[in-house]
């Protein structure tokens, strides 16, 4: 789990451009693309909103797999 900033959207990817915190035993804060598991999950995000998300990361992979608005 993390928390971060929306700085770009693209749903055709589906990606999400994250600046975040330190996202612990992972990576230090950054700001950075990440696929998408689904692309619903960018439904009624906007940039600049505030969101809570989970990466997953299989064998150097990562992908968000949940977000929350907050």
């Amino acid at each position: 789990p993390a928390v971060g900033t929306v700085k770009a959207l693209n749903p055709k990817t589906p990606s999400i451009e994250i600046a975040h915190g330190d996202i612990e035993g992972l990576m230090p804060a950054m700001q950075m693309e990440f696929d998408v598991s689904d692309a619903a999950l960018l439904n009624g995000l906007h940039v600049n909103d505030q969101i809570d998300f989970t990466i997953e990361d299989r064998t150097g992979i990562m992908r968000v797999i949940a977000i929350k608005k907050k």
